[in-house]
């Protein structure tokens, strides 16, 4: 399936439902999309921070078109990639509202820890957006029963629950679960969790003059969420020689991402 990029550390975004199984429906929306986004967006954060990311699924289509089939193969497939967590996203319905997550009953130490992290972290998020902390649970789920790895799923809100639809289909709220699933995450696995850039530098306009504004981790990040290959010898290159002749080296390196196409020399 889904590869993000060659890297030491492998993790599993389980997007839960989609293709031939919408999920849960409710408010316009359906489960299978909404845990695409949360997943995605999950997925991104920690490939930024180091981390080899693979895909139960993708966007609009599944391995099988059979759901107890469609459970086998996302545990198979994790299994069979090595993963060192697996992450799956579900929204709940039903009649209620808020968080909860769960863990396979029967686990060890290293998974209670990954499942506490992340909810912890999860259900801040919620509780500032004033929805309930539904509390830490356990489940005998396919995809926590079948994986190998430590395995944690999470039930972001209920869709049938006009409140909850309201926020956890926004993207801003969808970036911050995003975000703090990746930071639980990355304090189980030991790694610091690098931030997203919260603009590319900017150049039109902008007085090369001064001090670099970007952190050389921004700089690197921003260009391989695009081009991937990007060597990363540059950036420090840029920043260096901009420091020792006063100009701004973010800017300068931005102004060279321009003229050639992020490096792929198509600008």
């Amino acid at each position: 399936m889904k590869e993000m990029r060659k890297m030491a550390l492998v993790g599993i975004t389980d997007p839960g439902h989609g293709g031939f199984d919408p999920g849960a429906m409710g408010n316009g929306m359906r489960e299978g999309d909404l845990t695409w986004e949360f997943g995605l967006k999950f997925a991104r954060n920690m490939e930024r921070s180091g981390v080899k990311m693979y895909f139960t699924r993708e966007k609009n289509s599944t391995a099988t078109n059979n759901r107890n089939a469609e459970l086998a193969y996302r545990s198979n497939y994790a299994n069979e990639k090595g993963a060192s967590f697996y992450i799956s996203f579900h929204i709940n319905a039903g009649g209620g509202t808020g968080f909860e997550s769960y863990r396979y009953p029967k686990t060890d130490s290293s998974t209670i820890r990954l499942h506490q992290l992340v909810h912890g972290n999860v259900a801040a998020v919620f509780s500032q957006s004033g929805m309930t902390n539904r509390g830490i649970k356990t489940a005998d789920f396919a995809v926590l029963r079948g994986t190998n790895m430590p395995a944690v799923l999470l039930e972001l809100g209920f869709i049938d629950n006009t409140r909850d639809a309201k926020i956890i289909r926004t993207e801003e709220f969808q970036n911050k679960v995003a975000e703090a699933v990746a930071r639980g995450v990355c304090q189980w696995l030991g790694i610091s969790y690098v931030e997203e850039p919260a603009e590319p530098p900017q150049v039109e306009g902008t007085p090369i003059m001064g001090e670099a504004a970007a952190t050389l981790q921004q700089l690197l990040g921003f260009t391989r969420s695009i081009n991937e290959d990007f060597p990363s010898e540059l950036p420090p290159i840029y920043l260096e020689i901009g420091k020792r002749y006063g100009i701004r080296g973010d800017i300068a390196f931005a102004q060279m991402l321009k003229e050639t196409g992020y490096f792929r020399f198509g600008g």
